[in-house]
């Protein structure tokens, strides 16, 4: 009932976010550099009777900037460039605060989120991609709660080109190759020394080109009206319907963090 595609957002994201293998991927399976924000589209407060939250009171973007005049500060123009360069991540409720997603090659060639790798040593092809990702969550959130990150998946898929636009695939709103390549839980992360917990994944036998992201969550898999048992999101509406949860409440219950991609190429 609300007009959007879908019924609705998905753990508080779209539809086409939300959903492995569908528009977003599709164009980036085109390897268009097609980079996901959260927004802040606030108009009266929850507590006064709206439905919205301050911005940055729930949904944030974090961007990395460079100070490339070396002034100490960040102008406009260096964090529109930052946007511009897709190396950053969206967070709803705080889950993380922190986050660093990179891919190495054996060489040590090294891409972070919204650039390209390059492979152009075909010798390493048995594990010749590492992917390591970094993250922080604080001690509470804006409502004050304690938040746990439960997994974090890293979904991939096949870079084929972009599509001609003469072509009846042009319009094609899936990419099937598109897969939860890897889940990782608090078993498979370490804590460093600098508080951050650690995943390094090795990816064997990679022979085509591929992009990569993450997706997080406090949600377990098969949680009851908000996950599958692949831990993707239901529908909010779902948990409204049946765990009498609206609102600011749900939003807060249900917390989710998505990271822009990476591309890896096979020269």
């Amino acid at each position: 009932g609300s007009g959007a595609y879908g019924g609705g957002p998905y753990g508080g994201f779209g539809y086409y976010t939300a959903t492995v293998g569908g528009l977003w991927d599709a164009l980036l399976g085109e390897g268009r550099r097609w980079f996901n924000y959260a927004n802040s589209d606030y108009h009266k407060h929850w507590t006064d009777g709206g439905s919205d939250f301050y911005p940055g009171e729930y949904q944030k973007t974090y961007v990395h900037a460079i100070d490339s005049d070396g002034d100490g500060e960040y102008s406009k123009n260096e964090i529109a460039n930052g946007l511009r360069s897709g190396n950053a991540y969206f967070v709803h409720g705080d889950l993380i605060n922190a986050l660093e997603f990179n891919a190495y090659s054996k060489t040590h060639d090294k891409a972070v989120m919204g650039e390209a790798l390059h492979i152009r040593d075909r010798r390493w092809k048995r594990e010749p991609l590492t992917i390591t990702i970094k993250f922080k969550s604080p001690e509470a959130n804006n409502n004050g709660d304690a938040v746990a990150v439960d997994h974090i998946d890293l979904i991939a898929g096949e870079i084929t080109g972009k599509i001609d636009a003469e072509s009846e695939d042009y319009t094609t709103a899936t990419n099937e190759t598109t897969r939860v390549m890897a889940t990782f839980t608090a078993a498979e992360w370490r804590m460093d020394r600098d508080g951050y917990n650690v995943i390094t994944y090795r990816i064997k036998d990679l022979d085509t080109d591929m992009y990569f992201r993450l997706r997080g969550t406090n949600m377990a898999p098969g949680t009851a009206y908000e996950t599958d048992a692949d831990g993707n999101p239901l529908a909010d509406s779902l948990a409204t319907d049946n765990l009498a949860l609206d609102g600011a409440d749900e939003a807060w219950a249900d917390l989710w963090f998505y990271s822009n991609p990476i591309f890896v190429y096979l020269d």
